[in-house]
């Protein structure tokens, strides 16, 4: 194709040189031989016989006065069709019609000249041509200018050209949209080309990789690798010319630009009519079909020299091969498997519906693992640890399954072992102290999630020495065989018995919702172990003494829990033997009274048991009550009135004071709202716990929510909460106070009473707790230390109240010492939310009745 090309450009110099000539001697003879042209017809005749180039002639009015055969047979006009037309109304399309009069006016009137060029007119017929053409100025025989244009006809050749690029492009697009990687290069092994699919699989670009001489020592993983490529290259390139040049592919591996190395089948072919000698190469990446190669050598390697059995079945389950050690493991040969259902290894031991529940859950999902009981050939059962997946076809359906096994029954033979010698007791097979101990932490922890309590029993037989002496050991170890049977015949099932040496044994009861059910089961066990045990000929006699002990009560953690069980087994048998006793008997009391009243206190709220009082504070010095303390009091259907002494530290140990700490806000935030109509800054002040900090709340969207302002609520903390969870503390505190929420520190000067923290947080009242109150006179200590207070508020900025303000005389004393306000029975006791709303309406004024 470049062949073509060159001998069109040959072609079309010549002519152009031709018309150059003409284009001289034309010009020469209207230079210097004027009158000479105007009579040589000679010279017309000459034009007219010239082959393959159209001479037209115009005059100044360009109008045809000369139009040679040539001209005939390019434009399709005959000469007298010709001869006297207008310029443009022959060969000019009509978009340059306006450009070529004024162009050809302006030189015949002695303007620029005509350049020659390259242009496109048009035939008789309407048909575009393209012709070089070029212009000659002359004169007439009246000194008149007229014009010829030389055109010379370059439709062929332009097709000529259109053709060989079109073919030149369609080759180089074609290598360009190839998924395969290509490069070209000339005879001089200059690379002219590369794809693109080439520059994104190795990264180089055409700048990159300028001449195969050098290119192999970039994308090659080493020198010495690229002068063994080349010297194979040049020897495949040497065969291919004496073998009708058939190039032989070569491997060969490419270190990318990035990174990486890509393994190819490398083809080179020369390109057919090149002139340029260029050859084509091809690189095609075969990296991970040899990968996939070399991972189908090494999984056919470990399938036959693999210690686990493994097996193949079709969708079928019918098996299509198993390797060497599945034949080694169940002793089948190949040949006896070989289209048998795979269901002929499981064993009986398995539930009939294995097999069906097996098939089901790899249809569902594909993959199963776990034990499973199989059966040999000699019928001998084993424990197989089985992995099973799914090799599926294209459309989704089942292909092949593929189970991998093997034999662990020695393992698990011996890990059962391990596991009962480490857990369990060799004589009676209860739970040794190991598993005891463990158990119990577990139990531990559930009665922390689920607030249920525990018992631990600690029991030891009464004179099991004596049986031991009397009648050997031997003896005595079926004594403890049975009693080990009639002490976990008296428990719950969900209960754990344990020995934990000699004649002690323990009991764990979990999940207690009945306390009753503890000294039930402690005195069956008793009344078991004292009845008569018979031991071969021999009847023995014992009794059982029991020490019982309460998680969380009376201790924390296992340890603990087994010394207090034990130091009250002690206690029982100080107590004669044969019965229980709790840890102690004033522990024994209080926790069954703890007990009781936390079961208690777990309903209270939802049976909606509790309510709030209120007590009012007065302003000393305006005699008005605008504020009150919500004091929350449980009416217990049993019990009356519960004092909060009693159930709140309860309620903190449970963790339930966070959610009644929730109910008395929400109370208080509708007295509040009940409130307002007394004043719209009444404040209502509630005790906040410790606990309570420990995690935030949503009290201050709920007043948002309520239409509450944070100067209506005050937040009552003891000392103590300022010296714990510092931190949680102070970041609640500070969100109280950006919402306006004040804050009071009760019972002040009872706890740490350090001055640094009233500094440090932002504390709005201190409350004189009632110990000062109660005994205050004129000259008491109490007085100088309440005066001390109130003094020392002030300076800080901090009002002071007064509670326990029992005495007018009391009144007046704190009035005198500048206290701000007073609470307390001098003029009214805590009272329910309707009398005390009726004692707001009565004081309304500011007079206590």
């Amino acid at each position: 194709m470049y062949l073509v090309s060159i001998l069109m450009f040959i072609s079309l110099a010549v002519l152009i040189f031709y018309v150059f000539y003409l284009h001289q001697k034309i010009s020469s003879l209207t230079v210097s031989q004027d009158k000479a042209l105007e009579g040589d017809e000679h010279f017309r005749l000459l034009l007219q016989s010239i082959p393959n180039v159209s001479v037209q002639g115009y005059d100044k009015n360009r109008r045809v006065n000369f139009w040679n055969k040539a001209s005939e047979n390019l434009y399709g006009y005959s000469q007298s069709e010709a001869l006297g037309q207008l310029l443009e109304d022959l060969i000019i399309p009509d978009e340059m019609r306006e450009t070529v009069i004024e162009l050809t006016d302006s030189w015949l009137a002695g303007g620029q000249e005509i350049p020659p060029e390259e242009l496109i007119l048009k035939t008789k017929s309407g048909q575009p041509i393209t012709v070089y053409s070029s212009h000659v100025m002359s004169h007439d025989k009246s000194g008149n200018p007229e014009m010829y244009c030389i055109d010379i006809d370059l439709t062929a050749q332009k097709q000529d050209q259109m053709a060989i690029q079109y073919s030149e492009d369609k080759f180089k697009n074609i290598i360009k949209s190839s998924p395969v990687p290509y490069l070209l290069h000339d005879s001089d092994k200059n690379i002219i080309l590369i794809n693109d699919v080439f520059t994104r699989q190795f990264g180089y670009t055409l700048e990159d990789l300028s001449n195969l001489l050098d290119w192999g020592l970039k994308i090659f993983p080493n020198q010495e690798y690229a002068i063994e490529i080349q010297s194979l290259w040049k020897k495949r390139f040497e065969q291919a010319e004496r073998n009708s040049g058939i190039f032989e592919p070569l491997e060969i591996d490419i270190h990318c630009k990035y990174g990486g190395v890509r393994t190819v089948i490398a083809d080179a072919s020369p390109v057919a009519n090149s002139f340029h000698g260029d050859v084509l190469i091809s690189l095609y990446d075969i990296t991970e079909r040899k990968e996939e190669e070399q991972q189908r050598i090494l999984a056919a390697t470990v399938f036959q020299y693999s210690s686990e059995g493994m097996i193949a079945t079709d969708a079928d389950r019918k098996i299509v091969t198993v390797n060497p050690a599945f034949c080694r493991i169940t002793g089948y040969s190949k040949d006896e498997v070989l289209g048998q259902p795979a269901q002929l290894l499981i064993s009986d031991k398995k539930h009939p519906s294995f097999s069906d529940d097996l098939k089901d859950e790899l249809d569902n999902q594909g993959e199963w693992q776990g034990e499973i009981w199989n059966k040999r050939k000699n019928g001998e059962d084993f424990i197989a640890w089985l992995t099973v997946n799914t090799i599926y076809n294209d459309d989704g359906s089942v292909h092949q399954r593929v189970a991998l096994f093997s034999d662990i029954t020695e393992k698990k033979a011996a890990e059962t072992l391990a596991l009962k010698r480490a857990n369990y007791d060799d004589l009676t097979g209860l739970p040794n102290r190991n598993m005891f101990n463990d158990r119990l932490a577990q139990e531990i922890k559930k009665s922390n999630r689920t607030n249920k309590p525990l018992a631990i029993f600690f029991l030891d037989l009464d004179k099991f020495k004596e049986v031991n002496d009397t009648f050997g050991h031997q003896v005595g170890d079926n004594l403890l065989i049975d009693a080990a049977k009639r002490i976990t015949d008296c428990v719950r099932e969900a209960d754990t018995v344990s020995r934990l040496g000699g004649d002690e044994f323990t009991v764990i009861l979990a999940d207690l919702d009945d306390v009753h059910s503890i000294e039930r089961i402690a005195n069956n066990i008793i009344d078991s172990l004292s009845l008569p045990f018979q031991l071969d000929e021999n009847i023995a006699y014992v009794s059982a003494s029991i020490g019982i002990t309460l998680y969380p009560n009376d201790a924390q953690d296992v340890s603990d829990l087994l010394k207090n069980a034990d130091q009250a087994m002690y206690m029982a048998k100080d107590s004669g033997r044969g019965c229980f006793r709790y840890f102690t008997k004033k522990m024994q009391q209080s926790a069954w009274e703890r007990f009781n009243l936390l079961n208690d206190l777990r309903v209270a709220l939802s049976k909606q048991q509790f309510e709030l009082y209120y007590q009012p504070i007065m302003d000393l010095k305006t005699g008005k009550t605008h504020k009150a303390e919500a004091l929350i009091r449980w009416h217990h259907p049993e019990r009356g009135m519960v004092s909060p002494a009693d159930f709140i530290p309860l309620a903190e140990d449970s963790g339930l004071i966070i959610e009644i700490g929730n109910w008395v806000f929400q109370q208080a935030v509708q007295q509040i709202k009940s409130c307002q109509r007394f004043a719209d800054d009444f404040q209502i002040s509630i005790n906040k716990s410790p606990v309570q900090f420990r995690e935030d709340s949503d009290w201050i969207a709920t007043m948002e929510q309520e239409g509450i302002s944070g100067n209506n609520l005050v937040i009552e903390i003891t000392e103590g909460v300022l010296m714990e969870n510092r931190e949680q503390v102070e970041e609640q505190l500070l969100n109280f106070r950006d919402e306006g929420i004040q804050v009071a520190i009760d019972d002040f000067g009872t706890g740490y009473s350090s001055l640094s923290y009233l500094n440090k947080f932002d504390i709005d009242y201190l409350k004189i707790d009632q110990s000062f109150t109660r005994n205050l006179s004129s000259n008491s200590s109490e007085m100088a230390l309440s005066e001390a207070i109130i003094v020392m508020a002030h300076k800080l900025g901090l009002n002071v109240i007064a509670e326990g303000v029992e005495t007018k005389e009391q009144c007046d004393l704190l009035t005198e010492a500048g206290c701000d306000y007073i609470q307390g029975y001098v003029f009214s006791e805590p009272l329910p939310a309707k009398q005390f709303e009726a004692f707001l309406e009565a004081t309304a004024d500011g007079k206590v009745s």
